[in-house]
């Protein structure tokens, strides 16, 4: 009898029945309950303050902060009003916005720990990670267990990390066709104020010969929604190509896309290719989806490749697993000719990050293709990678 009557008093409680709606994710019906409310209780601050929470939770952010904004000005600012517009701010990608209301807060609530670490969010996301650090550091020792900042002080160190070296090794087997091929790569990354540069050294055993191969590769930024991709490589001609150069445009979209157009050019003994890409990602909470297309131009033939990617990511950028599924004759890493002159191609692939101690990260990448060659060779190739990054 005691439930029926909880239930009762809830159900006869429009406010009540609001932030049930509103936490089980009833978004439109919690809305349209409380702004009847508001309506005939104009003063009723709680039913406001819900109201601008739904509204933040679904998105509606302009409307969320006006509503926050409006019980700041009427003096009905509560600690979790300046955390709602924090939040929403970095939601929104206002990071210097969501810093002044941090600061704001704090100048009432000294002492509340949730803003402090929104403030240190804000500072990471404007890449003050000198002070964000500093910031995440006093909250631990208020609060050793607060996992938020746990992760994000992880995050940050691993980001003020200038230099990472990193090997790899690959080895590729086929049903036929080749005999087994192996590739090792040797870099070292320096994170500069312009962005992060990459050399590399590449050793291959193909078609029972070994090869060198040396390249850069650059990231720089043009500002804070546009970067680029740039590369250059030279060899000595036995495998990989004597020379070639890479270009690609990324712009950061509203609503969290990503988009990206470039080019590659590779210049072997035999014959030139161009590769012409363009891709479209979003960033969803905890994944990264793209699909990205190729077009190969090589002796006046051109070949089409579609790539589709799915990553999750398990608390931070750098752990993560991913999916990789492509139909085209465009390998993913162009490394010799004969991969660009294959008839045709399927591909099915993941790969696994995870972060050890003292700034390690350990990845496990396998590959499955089903390929076809000129004179109607079939093969199926399989190929495991291992690599290991030391940052510092």
């Amino acid at each position: 009898m005691q439930a029926v009557a909880q239930n009762s008093s809830v159900e006869n409680d429009p406010y009540a029945t609001a932030t049930n709606k509103a936490y089980n994710g009833e978004y439109s019906e919690a809305r349209q309950l409380l702004q009847h409310i508001l309506v005939n209780t104009p003063d009723h601050h709680d039913a406001k303050f819900l109201l601008g929470l739904v509204q933040a939770w679904d998105k509606q952010y302009e409307e969320a902060r006006n509503i926050f904004r409006d019980l700041i000005a009427l003096n009905y600012a509560s600690v979790e009003v300046f955390q709602a517009l924090a939040r929403l701010e970095l939601w929104d990608k206002n990071p210097v916005q969501s810093l002044k209301i941090c600061e704001e807060g704090l100048e009432k609530y000294p002492d509340d720990i949730t803003l402090k670490y929104l403030k240190a969010e804000a500072l990471a996301a404007l890449e003050n990670d000198d002070e964000a650090i500093a910031l995440l550091e006093a909250i631990l020792a208020e609060d050793p267990e607060h996992a938020e900042a746990q992760k994000l002080l992880k995050e940050l160190l691993a980001r003020r990390s200038k230099n990472a070296v990193a090997v790899d090794y690959a080895y590729s087997w086929f049903s036929n066709t080749f005999t087994p091929w192996h590739r090792t790569s040797v870099e070292y990354r320096r994170n500069l104020p312009f962005g992060p540069v990459i050399g590399r050294v590449n050793h291959a055993y193909m078609f029972d010969r070994s090869a060198l191969q040396g390249e850069v590769d650059a990231y720089p930024a043009i500002n804070p929604l546009t970067y680029t991709y740039l590369n250059v490589g030279v060899s000595d001609g036995k495998v990989f190509p004597n020379f070639r150069f890479g270009t690609e445009l990324y712009r950061l979209l509203p609503a969290n896309f990503e988009a990206s157009l470039g080019m590659r050019g590779l210049y072997f003994t035999e014959t030139d290719v161009y590769i012409y890409t363009a891709q479209i990602g979003n960033y969803l909470p905890g994944y990264w989806l793209s699909l990205r297309g190729f077009l190969t131009a090589i002796e006046g033939q051109f070949n089409y490749t579609g790539l589709l990617v799915g990553r999750k990511y398990f608390g931070s950028k750098d752990h993560y697993f991913s999916l990789y599924a492509s139909s085209g004759a465009a390998p993913l890493k162009v490394v010799t000719l004969a991969e660009i002159q294959r008839l045709d191609a399927n591909m099915v692939a993941f790969d696994y990050q995870y972060p050890l101690p003292r700034q390690f990260f350990l990845r496990f990448y396998a590959e499955y293709q089903h390929e076809r060659y000129p004179e109607v060779r079939s093969t199926h190739r399989y190929t495991i990678l291992l690599r290991l990054e030391k940052r510092f």
